[in-house]
């Protein structure tokens, strides 16, 4: 199965299940943003995320390779907004 699918399939089973099963992120508290969660899809891939209270979902930061410097990662996203 291809990675990206792969991916879509956790998020779509195992967090709209359970969106509290992963903890919050340390490497993403480190950053000073402490309401995302760390999500291990496989061992090499894991997605970032927080839960909306308000409208009962699942907002998606980032999904990266677990070897990516996370702070490169952010810096690249903010490029790109």
């Amino acid at each position: 199965m291809e990675t990206k699918q792969l991916i879509k399939q956790h998020i779509s089973e195992k967090l709209s299940e359970n969106p509290y099963v992963a903890p919050i992120s340390n490497r993403l508290v480190e950053l000073g943003l402490s309401d995302y969660r760390q999500y291990i899809v496989d061992k090499h891939n894991l997605v970032f995320y927080k839960i909306n209270e308000d409208r009962k979902e699942v907002v998606l930061l980032a999904a990266m390779d677990s070897r990516q410097s996370i702070q490169k990662l952010l810096y690249e996203l903010t490029l790109l907004v």
